[in-house]
């Protein structure tokens, strides 16, 4: 799946993490939303899906989504960063470091072998699912967006224009 759909899923899950009473939550929480965004990633990469744009293109989305984080609260930025790091960092050290390394087919991610990917495009072999599977996915964020949008209001200092305070 592309990088920016994973950096994407990873700071829109950060909402899921807050406590009850709108505080960030503590070290343990912390490392509990990077832990699972990354098991969050591995399972976004079990879904069909494809990449329909060029991987530098998408690196630049993901460096343009780093923008984000002017906007997020400075209580909240420990954990929206985790959760962020959390979502891509599977993919910045298989896919990138370990590439730029020449580690040729070392993986710390079992989903990223070519086995496990050659498999997975053998039972989803028609690109509109693929295809269809990305677009779920960035609705899925948005709709996570949407239907959570108090806590996104929490985390985010976001100004309405129009919104009467």
């Amino acid at each position: 799946m592309m990088i920016s759909i994973h950096a994407a899923a990873g700071i829109v899950s950060s909402v899921f993490f807050i406590k009850e009473n709108n505080s960030p939550p503590g070290k343990k929480g912390i490392a509990v939303a990077a832990a699972s965004n990354i098991a969050l990633h591995g399972a976004m990469d079990f879904l069909p899906h494809s990449h329909p744009i060029s991987p530098y293109l998408d690196g630049i989305i993901v460096l343009l989504m780093t923008s984000l984080f002017f906007f997020v609260k400075r209580e909240y930025k420990v954990l929206v960063f985790s959760c962020y790091l959390g979502g891509i960092i599977p993919d910045v050290i298989d896919l990138g470091v370990f590439r730029v390394l020449r580690f040729g087919s070392f993986k710390i991610f079992p989903w990223h072998y070519t086995s496990v990917f050659n498999f997975l495009n053998e039972l989803y072999p028609h690109a509109l699912v693929n295809i269809s599977f990305n677009v779920l996915s960035v609705a899925a964020c948005a709709g996570i967006v949407f239907f959570n949008r108090k806590r996104v209001r929490t985390i985010f200092s976001i100004t309405t224009i129009g919104r009467k305070t």
